[in-house]
């Protein structure tokens, strides 16, 4: 049926409305003279609806003065009427192909970058280093290595730990990971203090050099002074030295998830409606099938022709409406809650920095709303170093008498 359908419309057919009170006649005519109708639809006692090829429509002129039926064009379908409008229409078609041939043109070339991943680079940087490693809008596809682009902003640039670009079209889709830049190291022979790189309690504190100014327990802020560089003692000159030590503080991380008590899933009735289509260029003429009449329903799309491989864009699908209805189904609530609280937690732990030593305690609590769904709100109690090194300046009249020298 699907060939047949096929060949009707390469070689085109008609919709024609038939009226009369000899239908029976016309149609016992029809098939004495090899005449083929089909999708013959009688609407009412005295009219009927069919289809017919171009061919079989002129043979019925003298069937119809003999059975006094009146012939009615509804519609005119297939290749021969759409090349018929298009052969009165020069203009259109050279502008169609010239529209086609420009958009294939420039679709060799890159109009667009696109950054994603970035957080502390800039992306005007990161667009500057591309171009001068050979991407940049209005580029030519063809000979652009991307592998070469990428080893070479991977070389530029030790900020990033990894760079991937993707062609999509006219647009170069560039994503990208920073790598995590380790906190800058002041030289062991310059003076420098260690102050908190973040909030927290203090939990333990190690000094190797220095003298400590806080305590266990003691919550500090960022910035705060940890371990002075500055060793003053009564009687003696202010003697400045490398604050070495490593301090611990407790922190918190907070990790979110949800999930519903009841469950809505897509079920397949086994009702399903089928439409065959013929798609040309852009253009998705209907072949045959019915109106979906379906509220919900899945789609399928099946390719049956196809011949985009040897350059000619047509191509033949059937799709598939599959009726669905929705199913509810509730589910135990401590189930819920044992997957929420894992999901939670998992949601804590993407947020903890490499600074942390270990997670001292877990704490989960849960909320549920109207609809049923299961809210779990994680707190990760962790221990995690804060300690960060920042240079001393020495007033210049102690410089000359200590001969310490500061990093400026």
């Amino acid at each position: 049926m699907f060939v047949s359908a096929i060949w009707h419309y390469i070689f085109g057919y008609v919709i024609i409305r038939v009226e009369g009170k000899s239908l029976e006649k016309f149609i016992n005519l029809c098939l004495q003279r090899g005449i083929y109708l089909w999708d013959v639809k009688r609407q009412s006692y005295s009219v009927l609806k069919a289809r017919i090829s171009i061919k079989g429509l002129k043979q019925l002129i003298s069937i119809s003065y003999i059975t006094h039926c009146r012939i009615e064009v509804l519609s005119k379908r297939g290749l021969p009427f759409l090349f018929s409008r298009l052969k009165r229409r020069y203009m259109f078609i050279a502008g169609f192909i010239l529209f086609f041939v420009i958009i294939y043109i420039l679709s060799s070339f890159i109009w667009t970058v696109e950054i994603s991943g970035n957080a502390r680079i800039s992306g005007q940087r990161i667009l500057e280093e591309l171009a001068d490693s050979g991407l940049k809008p209005g580029i030519r596809r063809e000979g652009l290595s991307i592998n070469d682009i990428e080893n070479d902003m991977l070389i530029k640039m030790p900020e990033l730990s990894w760079i991937g670009i993707e062609l999509k079209g006219t647009k170069a889709i560039v994503r990208i990971v920073e790598a995590v830049m380790p906190p800058e190291r002041i030289d062991i022979d310059q003076p420098c203090d260690i102050i908190a790189s973040k909030d927290g309690v203090i939990s333990k504190i190690t000094v190797m050099q220095g003298q400590s100014v806080v305590k266990v327990g003691q919550t500090v802020k960022k910035g705060q002074l940890l371990i002075t560089g500055v060793i003053e003692k009564e009687g003696m000159d202010t003697r400045y030295v490398h604050a070495m030590g490593e301090v611990l503080a407790r922190r918190w991380y907070e990790g979110h998830a949800k999930a519903p008590t009841v469950s809505v899933r897509k079920k397949r009735t086994g009702s399903v409606m089928s439409k065959k289509y013929m798609i040309i260029g852009k253009k998705k003429i209907n072949i045959s099938g019915p109106d979906i009449t379906y509220s919900s329903y899945d789609k399928i799309e099946v390719v049956n022709i196809s011949l985009d491989k040897i350059g000619i864009p047509v191509k033949m699908i059937t799709e598939k409406y599959y009726e669905t209805i929705e199913e509810t189904s509730a589910q135990d609530i401590e189930t819920v809650q044992k997957k929420v609280q894992q999901l939670a937690i998992e949601d804590a732990k993407k947020n903890l920095p490499q600074e942390v030593k270990e997670i001292a305690d877990e704490t989960v609590t849960f909320s549920m709303d109207d609809d049923g769904t299961i809210h779990a709100d994680a707190l990760l109690e962790v221990i995690e170093r804060i300690d960060q090194e920042q240079a001393i300046e020495i007033p210049i009249e102690e410089e000359n008498n200590s001969g310490n020298t500061a990093k400026r």
